[in-house]
């Protein structure tokens, strides 16, 4: 057999014959002289320099008769160190046969550089096999969360970013989100890296989650949930910003823990990436939010968006108000009267209500200019509103007698409800009113 290999190898060196045609030879030896003889003369004529050059594909095909002696051949040669790159694909062709081995070798004290290509072959192998693929995500998901080598770790999070897939089941994804988000990147090729994979993992988890009301995927959902909450006390921001966006992205089960997406977003001392980030997230909960907190959120909400300097959060924090039903509308008519940005904001996410338009229409006759602004704001974002609403608006845009940024701001409000041309109209009336005023006056003769 070892004459009958070599021979086969410089055909194939030469071209003689393919891949395919090599592959059909060995699962021919394996049934005529058995495995052992062709894993022996596999063995030597890898040793022979000549066929360098082709061991990586020597040793593929010859995995593809997935004989058990031939796999001992090939495990040698990684674990020999010289070849363990050219080993790997080979390795991998054995799916399910090769997951205990690789993760014994992954997991264990050998060679920080031979571990990582252990993993990266854990990666290569798209094993039909749910149940044994879902407990080796969790074996390399644990070797990403603590092991001490950076290297390795760097690679067990890009193997989990490879494995975890919408067949993943949803407790083996609780388990895996747990791990990591305990986990600290200490290094900072390990942060990108990180971030994917957690990404990867809470994106599977919310789709696989989604509908799925069974008692699996609600204790799966719960503990999702939790292991996020925890995560927004970490110290490092990065964490807590990745902790509060998914805590959005989990519906009645972020809504749970809502109160600490609002510590997030109006705590002054958190940095003002996390604030925006808590503040989104707890704008899409805010209607799963549990009744006891809503007073409360509502409070902490009207008290933290005058000082917010970001448009972004106020707008997320506004938009949560809106949501959190009598006492968020209550708190965004007290902002109503705002005179900066929040102000109109509020008034804005106050016209989504259409329960306000009485109280609205009234303001925007209102003696102060502010208030007239500001109802002018939150009639622009009324949906299926009366033509009532335009014509008042049209009105107020076109009133000469009211202040510019009345005017403007009901412009732009005609411009939100499909009016567009009559709003350049006015834009352009009052630019050349103000223009004028800013000419000095003539001087007489």
């Amino acid at each position: 057999m070892l004459d009958k290999m070599r021979e086969l190898a410089r055909n194939y060196q030469s071209r003689e014959i393919n891949v395919r045609q090599l592959e059909m030879a060995l699962r021919y030896g394996v049934k005529e002289h058995g495995g052992q003889a062709v894993a022996h003369a596999l063995d030597k004529t890898v040793r022979a320099d000549a066929f360098r050059q082709i061991v990586s594909d020597l040793f593929q095909a010859a995995a593809k008769t997935r004989d058990p002696q031939v796999f001992e051949v090939i495990k040698n040669w990684f674990e020999d160190g010289r070849l363990s790159n050219n080993v790997s694909d080979a390795i991998a062709e054995y799916g399910s046969e090769a997951l205990p081995y690789l993760l014994a070798y992954a997991t264990s004290g050998h060679d920080p550089l031979r571990r990582v290509v252990a993993l990266k072959t854990l990666a290569k192998i798209k094993e039909p096999d749910a149940k044994a693929d879902a407990a080796a995500v969790k074996k390399i998901a644990r070797i990403a969360a603590g092991d001490p080598n950076s290297l390795v770790r760097k690679v067990a999070l890009e193997t989990v970013h490879a494995k975890v897939s919408l067949e993943t089941p949803p407790e083996t994804l609780a388990n895996v989100t747990e791990l990591l988000l305990r986990s600290r990147p200490e290094q900072e090729h390990e942060v990108l890296v990180h971030q994917m994979a957690l990404n990867r993992v809470l994106s599977y988890a919310q789709t696989a989650l989604r509908g799925n009301t069974s008692e699996e995927a609600n204790q799966a959902a719960y503990k999702i949930a939790e292991a996020v909450a925890k995560a927004t006390a970490r110290p490092d921001d990065f964490m807590r910003g990745i902790a509060a966006n998914m805590l959005g992205k989990l519906g009645v089960h972020g809504g749970r823990h809502a109160h600490t997406l609002a510590f997030l977003a109006t705590n002054p001392s958190t940095a003002e990436g996390v604030r925006r980030d808590a503040a989104a997230a707890l704008a899409s909960v805010a209607e799963d939010a549990s009744p006891q907190f809503v007073n409360k959120i509502s409070e902490s909400l009207a008290e933290a968006m005058p000082r917010e300097e970001n448009p972004l959060t106020i707008a997320s924090m506004a938009e949560t108000l809106h949501k959190l039903g009598k006492p968020g509308q209550e708190k965004l008519w007290k902002l109503f009267h705002h005179p900066d940005e929040t102000g109109r904001i509020a008034a804005y996410w106050l016209g989504k209500t259409p329960a306000n338009m009485p109280k609205l229409l009234r303001f925007l006759h209102d003696p102060s200019p502010l208030n007239q602004a500001r109802a002018a704001a939150g009639l622009g974002s009324m949906r299926f509103a009366p033509p009532k609403v335009d014509a008042e608006l049209a009105l107020a845009a076109t009133d000469e007698t009211r202040a510019p940024e009345v005017r403007k701001e009901a412009a732009r409000s005609l411009v939100l409800r499909g009016k567009p041309r009559v709003a350049k109209q006015i834009f352009d009336s009052i630019e050349r009113g103000e223009r004028r005023s800013r000419l000095p006056p003539e001087r007489k003769p």
